[in-house]
């Protein structure tokens, strides 16, 4: 087998069988460190300061930081003066964008695919916490029985593909994987029966954004709701 195309095989009958298939063979950083366009950081906060780790561990520089235009007020992210996306479009026309941080709102994800519409975009996946390893061809490998066993009890094809497209993914950080990999509202309504009988527990319930989604599931019907939630400023959100 070639690696280009990095494919997974299973051995039977003395034959090789191609049974899971990542397209994506260079890892998102190996790319960056090669590319010859300035690099600008989408976002502050906790994923920022890990992108720029990581960016110093293969020796990528950044160019700047910018964020949504509602959140810039003249402030400084280590060392880099928060620009709007206008100045930072202005004065890196073939920049490449990192986005920095997560959002499963509609309207912050349209951002992002107009954002790739202009720059070359990705989206890098890397841990917050606990495993600091990453997605790459050798964790891939590394893996193979565990992701084959995973691929193989898939009981559908969108399934396997979803699978294969999150591999991609967080290998090559491209959000073309995730265009089609879930809609969180239709997923609820197919993968679920709601009835007033549901016994609900939200760990990490925020300031109830999930809370609101379960009770329009339900029409406000349920037998047993608990809410978690240990940070002070969203429990007090939260109440």
């Amino acid at each position: 087998p070639g690696f280009g195309l990095l494919p997974f095989f299973m051995r039977q009958r003395g034959e090789w069988e191609l049974n899971l298939v990542i397209n994506e063979s260079q890892p998102l950083w190996e790319y960056l460190r090669c590319a010859e366009k300035p690099v600008v950081l989408y976002g502050m906060g906790d994923g920022a300061l890990k992108i720029l780790a990581v960016c110093r561990q293969y020796g990528i520089p950044i160019a700047g930081i910018f964020a949504s235009d509602e959140f810039v007020r003249g402030q400084v992210f280590r060392g880099f003066p928060v620009l709007t996306y206008a100045k930072v479009h202005a004065a890196y026309p073939d920049a490449i964008v990192l986005i920095a941080f997560a959002s499963e709102r509609p309207e912050i994800l349209a951002r992002f695919f107009a954002i790739s519409r202009q720059h070359e975009t990705y989206a890098p996946h890397l841990p917050l916490f606990g495993d600091e390893s990453v997605v790459s061809p050798a964790w891939l490998l590394a893996h193979e029985t565990e992701l084959e066993a995973v691929y193989e009890r898939l009981a559908d094809s969108k399934s396997r593909r979803v699978f294969c497209d999150i591999l991609d993914y967080k290998l090559s950080g491209k959000l073309t994987y995730l265009e089609g990999v879930s809609r969180r509202w239709d997923d609820l309504l197919t993968l679920f029966s709601w009835s007033d009988r549901e016994r609900y527990v939200d760990l990490g319930a925020y300031n109830g954004d999930t809370l609101r989604e379960f009770l329009a599931l339900t029409d406000g019907q349920y037998e047993h709701l608990d809410a978690v939630e240990p940070d002070p400023k969203n429990f007090k959100k939260l109440r």
